[in-house]
């Protein structure tokens, strides 16, 4: 079983790897494989299981954001993941897709 991981450097991932999760034998629940997906890069499309857990968080108040910096979180914490998650679906009938945002 293949996963494919946006955020592979996060602490989520690095926690799938110490529980064994990722890189475990085919024999057991484990995945054979790990892709790491890059920010900007595009997910493949043969994967089992997509893991997104990329996020932008800025240090301020929702209050004290610019609207340029809104659209920017905006772009990284929704509408990349779900304009991928999209791209993946309409190929891959049985892909199955976990997303744990920041916002």
């Amino acid at each position: 079983m293949t996963i494919a991981i946006r955020g592979a450097g996060s602490a989520i991932a690095q926690a799938l790897e110490r529980l064994k999760l990722v890189g475990a034998t085919s024999d057991d629940v484990g995945y054979d494989q790990v892709v790491a997906v890059p920010r900007g890069g595009h997910m493949p499309l043969d994967a089992d299981r997509y893991l997104f857990c990329q996020g932008l968080i800025l240090p301020k108040t929702s209050s004290e954001l610019t609207e340029v910096e809104r659209r920017e979180t905006w772009r990284a914490n929704a509408y990349e993941t779900i304009r991928e998650a999209e791209l993946v679906l309409a190929a891959n009938d049985s892909a199955r897709i976990c997303v744990i945002g920041s916002e």
